[in-house]
């Protein structure tokens, strides 16, 4: 008797509802990486809007308010968005009311005010170091 031919080993055996699975956990991933790469983009272009007058921090570190699903891309970014995190923004007086709300959606951790606004703002409310971004 002729010894049976040795079975050949499959080694990459799944389901089609496993790679389902794995395909919508991948394009998951890749949507809120394109959608934290989108939201860092737009405040670095809000960083350099014409009517921005002044960008202070207190801190060199990333905000606590920061939009909890941009946690993980702190930890991971960290000297980035510790560069780009504010307290108070200061526009001029002319900037319109859109860009304003613009620059707090991008900016959830930061104030924003007209430069009038910050004018009235006693000494002491103001950020204690002072740093202007710009």
């Amino acid at each position: 008797m002729l010894p049976s031919p040795r079975p050949t080993r499959r080694w990459l055996q799944f389901s089609l509802r496993t790679l389902f699975v794995l395909v919508a956990v991948l394009a998951l991933f890749l949507g809120w990486l394109n959608w934290a790469r989108r939201w860092d983009v737009e405040r670095r272009k809000m960083e350099d809007h014409p009517g921005l007058r002044g960008a202070y921090r207190e801190s060199i570190y990333p905000h606590k308010n920061s939009p909890w699903l941009l946690k993980p891309v702190e930890f991971i970014l960290w000297d980035d968005l510790a560069a780009s995190s504010f307290d108070e923004l200061v526009f001029s007086d002319e900037t319109p009311a859109e860009t304003l709300e613009n620059a707090r959606r991008l900016f959830p951790e930061a104030e924003v005010l007209r430069e009038s606004e910050f004018q009235k703002k006693p000494p002491h409310v103001r950020p204690k170091q002072g740093k202007m971004a710009r």
